[in-house]
């Protein structure tokens, strides 16, 4: 899965658990303070082959997110979500 914060790629070219080799995978990613569009990609495939995507997600500054994204079966078809959680301290 690849995933984009409006519009551009985060760390591209990640893989399933690969942050057991790779620590700095661990790290937060800081991003100016806006309101963005996320999305879910198929992983290594063109930009329109969006999963899910989350208009409006007003990121502040100093803010600290987890964004999860979630698959739900229903039947023989799956959906995603993306769900926002803030940090609160």
């Amino acid at each position: 899965m690849d995933f984009y914060i409006g519009g551009t790629v985060a760390q591209p070219g990640r893989v399933n658990a690969d942050n057991i080799g790779n620590p700095g995978f661990n790290v937060f990613q800081q991003v100016p303070a806006a309101t963005y569009t996320l999305s879910a990609h198929l992983n290594g495939v063109t930009p329109d082959s969006v999963l899910t995507s989350f208009s409006g997600a007003s990121l502040l500054a100093g803010g600290v997110y987890t964004i999860i994204l979630t698959e739900t079966k229903n039947g023989s078809a799956n959906s995603y979500a993306l769900n926002i959680l803030q940090a609160a301290y």
